[in-house]
């Protein structure tokens, strides 16, 4: 086993959803923008397989990768990411942790259905053209002052944001801020099944491909859980991983 080209992360959650970090053993990707970047990542594999697929991975497991930073378009219209956005109460959900389960399996159903009969097409990022997830929310509520909304995002292949979901409370703020429910520099409290928060706000208006779109700032809190190497033995028959329906539903 080569420790050489060990990839070193630090294990940690933000408000209760896993977020681990890499913080060496990788270059930057390839890509004039953050968008780009992403999109190698995705078409390559290579680091997302060996860091998420079992047995170094799971289901349950993000790793994110810090690049520096490059001018970025404001795609807050989508919040980061693209969604669909439901009432709980019209599904029957009163966002409780025991409703997990049965969230995560409506939400991929209302993903898939939305992307057949609606679509999605980002105003300027070329190639995204597919709505991600699905964020059942609870109404909004003044709690002590401050807009307050719970809400579960459910995330492919089967499971449930344990934090507030940070794009998905900008997607949120932006759907708001459009009805005229939520104003320039008006604090939002996102909240999740486990209760953890992320305190959110509308920063500032702009224009996204000539649409109207926001620019939204959150803060939360997150814990450091761990450190770990992950490294390949040149003999190892599974290089990048694998995957079983097991854990990994709805496999293709």
């Amino acid at each position: 086993m080569d420790d050489k080209n060990a990839i070193e992360i630090v294990e940690c959650h933000a408000e209760g959803e896993v977020g681990d970090v890499i913080v060496g053993g990788v270059e930057p990707p390839t890509g004039d923008s953050v968008w780009d970047q992403s999109r190698f990542i995705a078409e390559d594999e290579t680091l997302r397989n060996f860091t998420l697929n079992e047995p170094r991975g799971g289901v349950f497991r993000h790793v994110n990768l810090l690049v520096p930073p490059k001018d970025q378009k404001a795609d807050t219209a989508f919040g980061g990411d693209s969604f669909v956005i439901v009432e709980a109460a019209a599904l029957g959900f009163s966002l409780r942790p025991d409703e997990a389960r049965d969230i995560a399996i409506a939400g991929m159903r209302i993903t898939a259905a939305t992307n057949e009969q609606l679509g999605f097409h980002h105003p300027e990022l070329a190639g995204w053209d597919h709505i991600s997830l699905c964020q059942v929310a609870a109404p909004v509520e003044t709690a002590g002052g401050v807009k307050t909304g719970r809400n579960a995002v459910a995330i492919r292949p089967g499971k449930i944001d344990r934090s507030p979901c940070g794009t998905g409370c900008c997607a949120r703020m932006a759907v708001l801020h459009a009805k005229g429910e939520l104003a320039v520099g008006e604090t939002f409290v996102g909240l999740s099944l486990i209760d953890s928060r992320f305190t959110c706000r509308i920063e500032a208006e702009t224009t996204i491909g000539g649409r109207p779109a926001i620019i939204p700032s959150l803060e939360g809190r997150a814990w450091i859980t761990g450190r770990r190497s992950l490294t390949l033995d040149p003999t190892d028959p599974w290089p990048a991983g694998y995957r079983l329906s097991d854990t990994w539903p709805n496999l293709p």
